[in-house]
């Protein structure tokens, strides 16, 4: 799972970084896509599914 994490990371362009951010914070996009970029982004950045899941105020039984 993490080496799968991983690989799709390296594969983000700093363009593609940038746009999954300001979906994270946008006020118009739909709560469920704002979450889900979150998750993503923490997980690019090496966070396990319980630290994601502590840091978006959830179960980490929701990320699995």
């Amino acid at each position: 799972e993490k080496a799968e994490v991983d690989r799709c990371a390296s594969r983000l362009t700093d363009e593609q970084r940038r746009e999954l951010g300001c979906w994270a914070k946008s006020n118009t996009a739909s709560v469920r896509l704002a979450r889900r970029v979150k998750i993503v982004l923490l997980a690019v950045e090496g966070a396990d599914n319980t630290e994601i899941a502590q840091q978006l105020g959830f179960s980490s039984g929701r990320l699995a």
